[in-house]
């Protein structure tokens, strides 16, 4: 392959890129884990002043959670770990654009194995 035809096969995967530069920008900046403890924390130390206190300890207080205050408890349920999942997915497609001329076999390997466990934690 010469380098005119490197520059076109670039080209084609730069929207690729771009969505995976993205991705692990907003994975880094907004999503970390345990995100239920921070929130605890904070309304601990009195830097958020409302919500609760403690997480839910039966059916009943997760149902009520859920209708009172729908995002803490879609964060206490790790809602946005799906999310950072899903963004995980596109960092590695992107990689894998961006390596495949490395080691095709070991890029095949890795996303293979990234498709996997992203779709095994949405199952």
């Amino acid at each position: 392959m010469n380098h005119g035809d490197d520059e076109i096969a670039g080209s084609e995967w730069k929207v690729l890129y771009r969505i995976g530069g993205t991705a692990a920008l907003v994975a880094a900046i907004l999503f970390r884990r345990n995100l239920a403890e921070e929130f605890l924390f904070f309304r601990s130390v009195g830097i958020i002043h409302s919500g609760p206190t403690a997480l839910p300890t039966n059916p009943q207080d997760w149902f009520h959670l859920l209708q009172t205050r729908r995002l803490i408890g879609l964060t206490f349920l790790n809602l946005f770990d799906a999310v950072n999942y899903a963004l995980v997915g596109l960092i590695f497609l992107a990689l894998y654009a961006a390596l495949r001329h490395v080691n095709r076999s070991l890029m095949t390997l890795a996303i293979g194995l990234t498709l996997v466990s992203v779709t095994v934690y949405f199952a």
